[in-house]
Parts: structure tokens; sequence; C-alpha cells
């Protein structure tokens, strides 16, 4: 956790996540050079082109909604691609250049932030490099889960949760993650938590019955040949969540901008005309 400013108690929360930077379908700046001197770019890849326009478009929609106020930032895991599965389907076979797009990628955001926190993702993905990501930014360490309160609302924000490969069930899976993780809080002797931040699933998705708020953020990056054979019919959603508090009265749910990009059929699917 890193506080950028002293004094300001900011009431909006921007989350993301699964960017898996480092991967030839996922979100890639226009130009990086990386630690060894290289300088990567889309060259062709009209899906890295088009994930890069949809971030900086979403995130400066985000900011301007956002405008002079503090806000934190929360990094919901998956930051960096890494090596698994034995994919060849990365920019550079060193984890340490993954990192090093996501520092390019994520900068601008933790530089604004008043507080940036880091959750850990998937260690075949990431191992333990959103550690060494939150630490060469400034900003602490990663978690495997953290909680953490805005306007008396707290607030668990962790990367897994149950997937499903039925679309109707989607929000099912989100509206059983919070009885779950609330019944076990009070079986604890815990403060249950009101809102639940979550990555993983790539599919991004809001559930609330009033009471609580539970959202999953979607992922930057498009079917890889994995992520093709385990969820054949799936199509990534990158989407940007922003929770806004300001105006409320004290333990009220925030208010929800949840902006999602559906990607062009052309770039998921070869299109025969």
């Amino acid at each position: 956790m890193s506080t950028k400013k002293k004094g300001a108690v900011p009431q909006v929360v921007l989350v993301l996540s699964d960017l898996h930077c480092g991967s030839d379908v996922a979100v890639l700046p226009t130009e990086v050079t990386l630690d060894d001197g290289q300088t990567l770019g889309h060259g062709k890849n009209k899906l890295q082109k088009w994930l890069w326009d949809k971030f900086q478009e979403t995130q400066a929609l985000m900011l301007e909604k956002i405008g002079n106020d503090p806000f934190i930032l929360v990094l919901g895991g998956d930051l960096i691609e890494g090596m698994h599965h034995r994919s060849v389907e990365v920019v550079s076979a060193k984890m340490v250049e993954h990192l090093a797009i996501a520092r390019a990628v994520l900068g601008p955001l933790v530089e604004r932030a008043h507080t940036t926190h880091v959750v850990k993702g998937t260690e075949v993905h990431t191992y333990d490099f959103e550690r060494v990501f939150a630490k060469e930014m400034g900003l602490g360490d990663a978690y495997d889960f953290i909680q953490f309160k805005v306007n008396d609302v707290l607030i668990d924000a962790r990367h897994h949760m149950s997937c499903t490969s039925r679309l109707h069930l989607e929000s099912t899976a989100l509206g059983v993650l919070a009885a779950n993780n609330r019944s076990n809080a009070i079986r604890a002797g815990h403060e249950p938590a009101r809102v639940f931040l979550r990555g993983h699933r790539h599919i991004p998705g809001t559930y609330s019955d009033g009471e609580v708020l539970v959202a999953a953020t979607g992922a930057w990056q498009g079917l890889t040949r994995h992520g093709a054979k385990v969820v054949a019919d799936s199509i990534s959603r990158p989407s940007m969540l922003l929770l806004d508090w300001r105006g409320l009265p004290k333990g009220h749910l925030p208010s929800v901008t949840h902006t999602v990009c559906n990607p062009p059929q052309q770039l998921v699917a070869h299109c025969i005309p």
C-alpha cells in the first residue's frame, strides 16, 4: 500500500485486474523499452492495438469522472502473463520483461492514485512478481487479499473466485461468493465485508442485493490457445470499475460505473467474407 497525499480521504475506488502483460494477446503500450534495451510495439497485432486504445480511452474516462479528487487504485491480480502451460504466446521468455510492460501500462495510474493496493494473482502466471512490482513502484507489498474501508463500508479484494462455463450462472457465482464470505466472517467473529472485488474469470459482472455489492473485472487479454481449450466459447471483455461514495451517507453502497469494452468480432474470430 502506498499513500501519495496526506490528509485527503478518498471516496472513490478504481479497480482493474488481469492485465497479463507479456502475453502477445494482452494489453501492450504503443512502444515500450524493455530492461535489455529492446523496444516492443504492436506491429500488425490488431488485437493488442485495440486493447491499448481501449485501455487509454477507458482510463481517460475514469480519470475524468474522478476529476481532481483523490482515489484508491486496486490492482486485482494477474498483472503479468508469465511462463505457464508451455505457452509460446508471449512477447518475451523473460518474466522481468513482462514486469517492465506492467510498469509501463500501470505507472501513470499508480502515480495519480492516492493509495494503491496490489492483490496477488495466480502463481502459475505471476510467481512472486506482483510483490516485485509493488516494491519497485514504492507500494510496499502485494497480498493474497486485502480489506479496507471507504465511507464506513468494508471492502474485500481478492483475485480468485469460482468460474462457470454456463453464462446463466455467472451472477449466481457472484451471489454465492458474497454469502459464503460473509457467513464465514460471522462464524469467525469478524466484521463481514459488504463490497467484494474479484478478477480471475476474465468476464466482467456485478451483483447487488442492496446490502452487498460484488464485482468481477474483465481481463485485458484475449483468449490464448490454453484459454481456447479450457473455456472455448468465452470472449474476454476488458473492463474498469469505478466505485464512488462522494456525497453519499456513511454506510451506503457506492454508485457504480463499470465500463466494459466489447472486442470486434473480426479480432476474436477469423471471419470469412
